[in-house]
């Protein structure tokens, strides 16, 4: 990102879930906000990563806050969406 390459909502999301697979949300999230101040717009695939990531470190509550985030910019979620909140708040009980 700093080597004057102009990255687009697949770099930025490709890079936000590699680093969720290795269990690093603070630099994820600092990636979200990095994409947000760029002002390029998350997709599904870049919510469902961080979806993903908030209910993996059972972290619900920001999933849940993410979630409604999405909705509210007109971001659809679809099945991966719903099927990653279902599994997080099962594992939690």
């Amino acid at each position: 990102i700093e080597k004057n390459i102009n990255p687009n909502v697949v770099t930025f999301s490709a890079l936000i879930d590699a680093f969720l697979k290795e269990s690093k949300l603070l630099e994820a999230e600092k990636l979200y906000e990095e994409m947000i101040k760029r002002s390029i717009a998350p997709d599904t695939i870049t919510y469902n990563s961080l979806i993903n990531g908030f209910c993996m470190q059972d972290r619900l509550e920001e999933a849940k806050q993410m979630f409604e985030f999405m909705a509210s910019k007109s971001c659809l979620p679809d099945i991966v969406t719903y099927n990653t909140l279902i599994n997080g708040f099962c594992k939690s009980k």
